[in-house]
């Protein structure tokens, strides 16, 4: 991507450094410029064309419809209800099936157990909250223990969006555990740790 910049800027007329004329070699768009006595090819129609492609093609994006809070590094503490701690520890855009994966780690206050959390993040029917899905496994297992399913969004005052640095985050949902056939209706706030640079 950078590159494809770099040449287009690099296509961009500039003032001639001595001589500068253009001959046609037969091929459509490509020229050959003749700069100080050398002949070199023209990157013009190719950068054009590359840049075109690669703005056409920006599939690693995720589109505009589809953006999500970044909640990496967020901590969530649940304690209306029972009482567990999420972290988010990483969110990645799934082009595929078009939400962002998210892995972190999932904490039962009262057991002390931690578990190793997957699941994904999309946009909510209801603006502006975003619908989180995760579930994690028993360890050393493939069976599935628990889950959690719910909704986030961003705390906000009378004034709008709260002015928190880092910003604050409201997470409510329903907790089930698989094993014990257990469930209950938790919510809670959370925010990314604040960082000091010494």
């Amino acid at each position: 991507m950078i590159r494809s910049i770099l040449n287009l800027l690099s296509s961009r007329k500039r003032p001639a450094l001595g001589r500068k004329s253009s001959v046609d070699n037969g091929w459509s768009g490509l020229t050959v410029e003749v700069l100080e006595g050398r002949a070199l090819p023209s990157v013009g129609a190719v950068s054009a064309v590359l840049t075109n492609s690669l703005l056409a093609n920006q599939s690693l994006v995720a589109p505009a419809a589809q953006q999500v809070p970044n909640l990496v590094g967020v901590q969530f503490h649940m304690n209306f209800g029972r009482a567990f701690d999420m972290l988010i520890q990483t969110e990645n855009w799934n082009d595929y099936e078009k939400w962002y994966d998210i892995t972190g780690t999932w904490k039962n206050d009262a057991t002390g157990e931690v578990s190793n959390f997957t699941g994904r993040l999309q946009p909510s029917a209801q603006a502006g909250w975003t619908d989180i899905n995760i579930y994690w496994l028993v360890p050393g297992t493939n069976v599935v223990e628990g889950s959690f399913s719910g909704s986030i969004v961003q705390n906000t005052s009378k004034y709008g969006a709260v002015a928190a640095l880092p910003p604050s985050w409201h997470v409510q949902g329903e907790w089930i555990d698989l094993v014990h056939h257990d469930s209950d209706y938790v919510m809670g706030n959370g925010s990314a740790p604040l960082l000091f640079l010494a």
